[in-house]
Formats: C-alpha cells, sequence, structure tokens
C-alpha cells in the first residue's frame, strides 16, 4: 500500500512539472530578434534565415502544411526567394518512419525549400494554432508583425509580393 501511496505522489508530481513546463514555452512577439539555426531542407541541404526574409512562413500540423501547399502552388524557390519568403516547417510530432518513408519523399517533389525542424526544439517559440499557418513578417530579422492565417488565399494576401 505504502508503494501505492509513493507511486501516485511521484506521477501527480510529474504531471504538474509536465504541466508547468509545457506553460512556460517561450512565445516569439512583435518587437523580438528571430535567430534560427542552420536547418536542413527536405533535400538535406543546409539552410538559413536569410537577412533579406520578409516573411517566414510555418506550418506545424498536416492542416497547416496543406494551407502553405495550396497557397505555393504552382511557386518554385526562385519565386520563395524573389519575394523574400522563407517556409519552415516542424514536422516533430511526425512519426519518424512517416516522415523519412513517406512524408519527405513527397516534399521532394516540391519546387521549392521546406526548412524543417525535426526534433521540434528549433521552432517551438514561435506562436501557433492547430490547422493554421503563422506568418512571421520581419524587418532585418526583427519581428513586426505575427499573423496566424486558416485559408491558402489568407496567407497569399498576406504575402503582398505573391
Amino acid at each position: 500500500m505504502r508503494f501505492l501511496n509513493i507511486f501516485a505522489v511521484f506521477s501527480l508530481l510529474l504531471t504538474s512539472w509536465v504541466s508547468v513546463a509545457e506553460t512556460a514555452k517561450p512565445t516569439l512577439t512583435v518587437g523580438q530578434t528571430l535567430s534560427l539555426p542552420e536547418l536542413n531542407d527536405q533535400f538535406d541541404k543546409k539552410q538559413t534565415l536569410l537577412p533579406s526574409t520578409k516573411w517566414l512562413v510555418f506550418s506545424h500540423d498536416m492542416d497547416s502544411s496543406k494551407l502553405v501547399k495550396a497557397a505555393f502552388e504552382n511557386k518554385k524557390s526562385d519565386d520563395l526567394l524573389a519575394a523574400n519568403v522563407q517556409y519552415y516547417a516542424d514536422i516533430s510530432a511526425m512519426p519518424s518512419l512517416i516522415s523519412r518513408f513517406i512524408a519527405i519523399p513527397k516534399m521532394k517533389k516540391l519546387a521549392y525549400p521546406v526548412i524543417m525542424d525535426k526534433e521540434g526544439n528549433v521552432l517551438n517559440a514561435i506562436p501557433k494554432t492547430d490547422d493554421h499557418v503563422t506568418v512571421l513578417t520581419l524587418n532585418n530579422g526583427n519581428i513586426t508583425q505575427v499573423n496566424i492565417v486558416d485559408t491558402s488565399k489568407a496567407l497569399k494576401a498576406l504575402i503582398k509580393s505573391f
């Protein structure tokens, strides 16, 4: 019986600690400077946040990635570069076998880079809402706007040069 009481207290403490850790995640806001390390794209090519980037488009789940795909339909890497857009995706929630054998091979068919956070520890400060795309508007790496959109039309309208 004593073992069960100790186990119950331990479980409660662990649950409380995890809850605090989840709510304590920092979130990027307007006025902050965005600094990201190198990450690989779907072709395992190292990518960095370019100083010229005006719009960082961020997806974190399947539905948000579909919105980006629809908005970027018929766009090529040069189009994104000319528009000063970079696309980042947090694919950490995806099982590694699925990402390795299904998702990343599908991404390789896209004509633009998808800069990926496979571990979920690099892009976790970017604000996000399920089934929505986050767009950070940048000026020399400084965040001037944070927008969360739920349609590809809204995403295209936000990125004025698209």
